[in-house]
């Protein structure tokens, strides 16, 4: 006779108890298995994922900020000026895919032709890129800028 039976529970409710059990179970297995999966995830941070994390929080700090003041006016040039103008000749893959329309196929490409052609001249450059015609680097433009690259930092 099983625990449930001497308690009094009939079938029908020793297969509900049952069933809840293992739907509690395959819960709590699932949450850890996710934790684990985010926590090797973690150790796996490129410099530039930290980069663009680091960004990001930069962003919504500002963003925060901004809102918080309640000026409507001013809102996406106050939280877009500590990201933006990025560095196309030395910004990651990450990092250029904060640019609008600009995924991670085209950083990709941006970076392929920056490593075989050298570093980018002018802003117009881009063009020169598959997928990125005249009304992308149009929304962009503003946002990119070339900076002197002589190794220093």
């Amino acid at each position: 006779m099983s625990l449930l039976s001497k308690w009094g529970f009939n079938r029908r409710e020793r297969i509900a108890v049952c069933i809840l059990t293992l739907a509690l179970l395959a819960g709590i297995a699932a949450t850890q298995i996710r934790h684990l999966s985010l926590t090797q995830n973690m150790d796996n941070l490129t410099p530039e994922d930290s980069i663009a994390i680091s960004k990001l929080n930069q962003f919504t700090q500002t963003l925060k900020d901004s809102l918080s003041d309640n000026d409507e006016t001013g809102i996406v040039r106050e939280t877009l000026q500590p990201l933006f103008p990025i560095d196309i000749n030395a910004a990651a893959a990450a990092e250029l895919e904060m640019l609008p329309g600009i995924g991670p196929v085209l950083a990709g490409r941006i970076v392929d032709y920056r490593q075989s052609h050298g570093p980018f001249t002018a802003v117009d450059s881009l063009i020169n890129i598959t997928g990125i015609g005249s009304r992308k680097l149009l929304k962009i433009k503003e946002l990119i800028t070339i900076q002197n690259s002589r190794g220093e930092d």
